[in-house]
């Protein structure tokens, strides 16, 4: 359990100290949680970082100190040059007119021409008030703001994944490959997706 995640770097760890850390969010006020969900290190150096965001993390707290707001999840992105924040954006959230993917965990992938690419597990409206849970995927970047979100359609959607990610040793690829827990846990289940339009 997260309140105040942090970040710190250094070019070389052989030579260099780490830098003061910097503090990436905080849910301290109201006892929430964050959870740290991935985190991507592009060609030019910068940090690319993925959390969920649950400002009030249990019913019982909020209906004690917190009375009348609502529960409220947010898929968070930042991104980090030289120990700075560059860039800071919601990719999903709760929403109170029932529009858009609830996010509920997520993980970022890394195409073979530099793109980036976030995967989401959540729940997305249907219609007359009822939901569905499934994986979503969007690209991040210039024109992506916040990414367009894309169903994709399996049987068995994940709960909780990971990807081939350069961090796990893997290159950059137009192939996504997906090893986790769906919804027939203990099982552990293996999925594959291509990026439209590459080969």
């Amino acid at each position: 359990m997260f309140r105040r995640p942090f970040y710190t770097y250094t070019p070389d760890i052989t030579t260099t100290p780490f830098i003061d850390p910097v503090e990436i969010d905080t849910v301290e006020k109201t006892a929430g949680h964050i959870a740290n969900l991935d985190l991507h290190i592009d060609a030019s150096g910068r940090a690319h970082v993925l959390y969920l965001k649950r400002p009030i993390q249990h019913e019982f707290m909020r209906d004690k100190y917190f009375p009348g707001q609502p529960k409220t999840r947010y898929l968070e992105y930042m991104v980090l040059r030289d120990g700075k924040v560059v860039r800071h954006r919601t990719l999903a959230e709760t929403s109170s007119d029932a529009k858009g993917v609830v996010p509920t965990y997520g993980r970022f992938h890394a195409a073979a021409n530099g793109d980036l690419y976030v995967i989401v597990a959540g729940i997305e409206p249907t219609g007359s008030g009822s939901s569905a849970f499934g994986n979503f995927i969007g690209r991040i970047g210039p024109g992506a703001d916040p990414p367009a979100l894309a169903r994709l359609e399996m049987k068995h959607p994940f709960r909780s994944f990971f990807t081939n990610t350069p961090r796990g040793g893997s290159q950059p690829s137009d192939t996504i490959d997906l090893f986790g827990i769906s919804d027939d846990d203990p099982k552990l289940r293996y999925a594959r997706v291509r990026l439209a339009g590459r080969q």
